[in-house]
């Protein structure tokens, strides 16, 4: 189950050591102090690890600075509402030119990678934490219940308390 958590991020092809999910469940499942703040600084690292030494997917080639810029954007502003002329300030591209690069880059677009960050948060959320559904959906940065459920439905091939119970 935890392999789903660890499947990759569609932009580059590093993949967090799969002990580290093991240990934040850990973390979370324990009696210890402090243990919601060990666990998010643990996915902190994850979100480090994914965003460390990139390179293109299947090329080899290191991923330019201005991806590197705009990845990190979203992978710590993932769960507020993002917009692509948000995103382009960032490099200072224009938004156009943002979205064209991105999938030439990376093969997905902007808002299919923000939609997959948002998903990996909400598995790893779901499978490490007692947090209700609707806090999960909050804590990913999806709006609407109906949207969350739906896209994660899609994804995941199941409904997110399924997967809950599937990875518990």
């Amino acid at each position: 189950m935890l392999s789903d958590l660890t499947s990759g991020d569609p932009a580059v092809g590093q993949v967090p050591d799969p002990a580290l999910f093991e240990a934040i469940a850990d973390e979370t499942t324990g009696n210890r102090p402090h243990r919601q703040v060990m666990a998010r600084a643990m996915v902190a690292q994850v979100v480090v690890s994914l965003t460390r030494d990139r390179t293109v997917r299947g090329s080899g080639k290191p991923v330019p600075p201005w991806l590197v810029q705009v990845l990190d954007h979203i992978e710590h502003r993932h769960t507020q509402p993002l917009s692509v002329a948000e995103l382009a300030a960032v490099p200072h591209l224009s938004p156009a030119y943002l979205r064209e690069r991105f999938r030439a880059e990376t093969g997905h677009t902007l808002t299919g990678h923000i939609q997959h960050v948002r998903l990996r948060t909400a598995r790893v959320l779901l499978a490490t934490t007692d947090l209700d559904i609707s806090q999960v959906r909050r804590a990913s940065g999806f709006g609407g219940p109906s949207h969350f459920a739906r896209t994660f439905r899609t994804a995941a091939g199941c409904s997110p308390t399924e997967y809950r119970s599937m990875v518990s």
